[in-house]
């Protein structure tokens, strides 16, 4: 299956630093789907492990978005063609706006 990107579903081929700036935009609007191992090209290229992303992602979620996120999103393990990806799904918010913690203190200690 190939999938198409939209503007409330994005692709990642892994889980990297700006999947929380990804779950804010969508808290923070309508709501999408952020899919963890599928390339720009709308392939499945898999995740390795797939049990331990899923448990990074929720923890990611809950510990550096605020106010809290929790039952806002979403996680669910998918396969194809014997590979593995995670789909996240994110609700619009209602405490808008969301945004990370500890924002300000991360770009300080950068200077």
């Amino acid at each position: 299956m190939n999938f198409n990107e939209t503007e409330s579903i994005e692709f990642k081929r892994t889980l990297n630093d700006k999947f929380e700036k990804e779950v804010v935009a969508f808290l923070n609007s309508v709501g999408g789907k952020i899919i963890i191992g599928i390339d720009d090209n709308g392939n499945v290229v898999g995740v390795d492990n797939v049990d331990k992303t899923a448990l990074l992602i929720a923890d990611k979620i809950k510990n550096n978005i605020s106010p809290s996120a929790i039952g806002l999103f979403n996680i669910a393990i998918k396969e194809e063609n014997e590979k593995s990806y995670v789909v996240v799904t994110v609700a619009g918010g209602l405490e808008k706006p969301y945004h990370l913690k500890n924002t300000v203190c991360q770009q300080t200690a950068a200077l």
